[in-house]
């Protein structure tokens, strides 16, 4: 894990990368997990990104906040580590294959189990919904 370099505001993605590192056997090639923090009049086709490198290393890029109506959201913590999930699974199924939607849910089970353990209540609550 050490070799993965975390934007400040992603840090806390650390815990949830560790507790899938066995599932990945290729996570060491891993070098950077960056957030984008979307601007007005943006238009977006993704909220994540994963990039492979000719020297066999990946880069995901992680969008944590958008532009609603001219305010500026953010992604809830379920929404980020399920878009760590889906890029993550890139890296053992590079197309979006029955497999890479297996290792995909197989990484957000985890997540969710992690995820579980912390004071998180839910998602309506942490956006303000409720």
């Amino acid at each position: 894990m050490e070799s993965i370099i975390l934007s400040s505001d992603l840090k806390w993605l650390e815990e949830y990368i560790e507790t899938i590192a066995h599932t990945i056997p290729n996570l060491s090639k891993l070098k950077r997990v960056t957030s984008i923090h979307g601007k007005k009049n943006q238009k977006r086709s993704c909220q994540a990104q994963i990039w492979s490198y000719k020297n066999g290393t990946y880069r995901i890029s992680l969008y944590v906040s958008f532009y609603k109506e001219d305010k500026q959201e953010h992604y809830s913590t379920i929404d980020l580590l399920c878009n760590l999930a889906h890029e993550l699974a890139h890296m053992q199924h590079w197309t979006h294959s029955p497999e890479h939607k297996i290792l995909e849910c197989t990484l957000i089970l985890m997540f969710m189990s992690k995820l579980k353990t912390l004071p998180y209540i839910n998602e309506e609550t942490e956006m303000g919904a409720i």
